[in-house]
């Protein structure tokens, strides 16, 4: 199984992944005139124009990568055409490589930053402070947006404020675009409609999350169970404060 930094490298390239690689037959054939269309469609693909051919670097906001290569110096060396289709064609992947691998270093880094404010979030919704928890949740959020995790506490935080719809919007963000099967976001999903009186929506979210994890029937019978027997007024959450601690 690939680690969330492989799944996010996989998916940025998966689109590109022809594109690469007609460039490169381009860029390698031993027509010129078709070489030169490579080495054009190259240029447009990393962000080169034609009046600046040497630019080296990394556009963050465009995720543009710059390539070093000099189209004028290679040709006065007069080497046979396959040679110098073969070096712009490595130049062209180098590019790619690099980009990759900045874009991998700053993951890192975004994830290390996160795993800090979770941990504050965490904290701060064990001291009851959940408005605060809300907030550190929502700052990890900005650096790693596809953390179910991080979603699924701030749904919980979200309960523990009444702020039931808000809750919701997590636990389907979490369904919808990360994970379908994801236990956690379909029982404060559950949770939040039972609070809001939608009882068709409560018993939906709760036959969803028997389907996904038919041997953890006696555990979600059991949340059933907690949530169906709350008192008056009373907030507190099914799936709680343990799972912010495992989380």
């Amino acid at each position: 199984m690939m680690s969330t930094q492989q799944e996010e490298e996989f998916c940025a390239f998966e689109n590109k992944v022809d594109e690469v690689m007609k460039i490169l037959n381009l860029m390698s054939s031993d027509n010129k005139a078709q070489s030169e269309v490579g080495i054009e469609k190259a240029n447009q693909f990393l962000g080169v124009n034609e009046k600046d051919s040497s630019i080296e670097g990394v556009d963050i906001d465009n995720f543009l990568v710059k390539t070093n290569y000099d189209k004028t110096i290679i040709n006065k060396k007069e080497s046979p055409q396959i040679d110098q289709n073969t070096q712009d064609a490595k130049s062209f992947m180098m590019a790619i490589e690099k980009d990759a691998n900045k874009r991998a270093a700053d993951r890192k880094q975004r994830e290390s930053v996160a795993q800090e404010l979770r941990k504050m979030g965490n904290q701060a919704f064990r001291n009851g402070e959940y408005e605060k928890a809300v907030s550190m949740y929502t700052k990890a959020l900005d650096q790693v947006r596809d953390s179910p995790i991080l979603y699924n506490n701030r749904a919980l935080s979200y309960i523990r404020l009444s702020l039931y719809k808000r809750a919701i919007i997590d636990c389907d963000f979490v369904i919808n675009k990360l994970d379908e099967k994801n236990l956690r976001a379909w029982l404060y999903r559950a949770k939040a409609y039972f609070l809001l009186n939608e009882k068709r929506l409560y018993e939906k979210s709760i036959q969803e999350a028997k389907k996904h994890h038919p041997k953890e029937l006696s555990y979600i019978d059991k949340i059933i169970a907690e949530i169906e027997h709350i008192g008056e007024g009373d907030n507190e959450v099914c799936v709680n404060i343990d799972d912010i601690n495992k989380s």
